[in-house]
């Protein structure tokens, strides 16, 4: 997991300290969420709702990771929608005598959904390359593999066959 950790100003009334626990929770939750999301992305690609080749799909998703290949990573569940989600974390966490999240300035507010999209992101990609792995037969490569020749659904899933349900961003179907 990523630790964000920043130099902290307390321009709009934060402590430090304070500051820091709440970046620290909602990285927290953004592991959390990022590993459900990767769970419900192994189900519909490679899991039980998944359809063709899945050892296949596994290996060209695994050279897509380790190549950093936009059409693999791209295709990932990621967490850009969140700002809701990290609104209701930072009222959780804040404490009393804190500024909402309204009273947080445009850098607070985007260095706390920093802390948690980079927890979740990465998550997912640590998550996903795990459940390509276990996929894989013991010893078996995944580096002869062209990505090009995966289908992609919805710009946001990859799977074996078109129409494969996607993970969202917090986990849930799409």
């Amino acid at each position: 997991m990523n630790h964000h950790r920043t130099t902290v100003s307390t321009s709009d009334g934060r402590s430090p300290a304070r500051w820091q626990r709440v970046l620290d929770a909602l990285a927290a939750a953004g592991h959390t969420d990022g590993a459900s999301a990767a769970a419900w992305w192994q189900q519909d690609t490679l899991g039980g709702r998944a359809n063709g080749d899945v050892t296949a799909i596994a290996r060209a998703i695994l050279a897509g990771i380790d190549d950093g290949d936009p059409a693999v990573l791209d295709a990932l569940p990621t967490a850009s929608e969140a700002e809701d989600r990290v609104a209701r974390l930072y009222a959780e966490h804040a404490g009393p005598h804190t500024p909402g999240w309204d009273g947080l300035t445009a850098a607070s507010q985007a260095e706390a959904l920093d802390a948690y999209r980079d927890a979740h992101d990465s998550t997912v990609v640590d998550e996903v390359a795990r459940h390509c792995h276990a996929t894989l037969p013991t010893g078996a490569s995944h580096s002869t593999l062209d990505t090009g020749d995966l289908n992609t659904t919805g710009g946001r899933a990859i799977s074996g066959a078109p129409g494969a349900a996607a993970a969202s961003h917090e986990g849930g179907l799409r």
